[in-house]
């Protein structure tokens, strides 16, 4: 078997923390390692109290150079908007506040008359992750709304940098069925691989 250099590429908090992530991606890099492979875990400080943050660092991965790796894994945003022509998403989850808790309140983006010209201009950018991020920073500055996360033009620019990231992804993971089935989190149609992660946690006896 070759052995392959593989890069686990992670956001990391700001401020630095360890949670279930973190050892997530740990048990990941040793059960790698003990199938002969060589692995690094590269971390990317993300900070993402604002939408301005949040872009911000969506644009620090789309620009990460990963090609001395042979293969990418990646499991939550915006890691995997790193650009590698063998690169694997193992989901944990996307942005929830975008996907699951937004309010319904704040409809979506078109909803206004400033609205349609804004994602016109968006929708202009074609799809490349870059230049959609910049028009957004663009239009992020112009407008009024404040630099929330959960806001309509957040919204929007979230699920479709996520979206062109996917379009580059060469194979899907999930650590649960749940995970896998929830609407929006996966492009559909797409076959994806449950492997639920390990633990080092005590077995219960029943």
């Amino acid at each position: 078997m070759k052995t392959l250099l593989i890069g686990v590429i992670v956001p990391t908090p700001e401020p630095p923390s360890s949670g279930g992530a973190e050892r997530l991606w740990q048990a990941l890099a040793q059960r790698l390692r003990a199938r002969g492979h060589d692995c690094e875990i590269v971390g990317v400080p993300t900070p993402e109290q604002t939408l301005t943050e949040v872009l911000d660092s969506y644009k620090r991965f789309a620009e990460l150079d990963v090609s001395r790796f042979d293969v990418v894994i990646t499991g939550k945003y915006p890691a995997w908007m790193v650009r590698h022509p063998r690169h694997i998403v193992y989901l944990l989850h996307p942005l929830r506040g975008v996907y699951d808790t937004y309010p319904a309140e704040r409809g979506t983006l078109g909803d206004s008359p400033e609205d349609q010209g804004v994602l016109a201009a968006l929708e202009s950018a074609g799809d490349d992750p870059l230049a959609v991020l910049a028009e957004g920073r663009r239009r992020l500055t112009k407008r009024s709304a404040g630099d929330e996360i959960q806001q309509p033009l957040g919204q929007w620019l979230i699920k479709r940098l996520d979206l062109l990231a996917f379009q580059q992804v060469t194979a899907f993971g999930a650590i649960s069925e749940e995970v896998a089935a929830r609407p929006e989190y996966l492009p559909p149609d797409q076959p994806v691989l449950v492997a639920h992660p390990e633990t080092d946690l005590p077995l219960i006896e029943a």
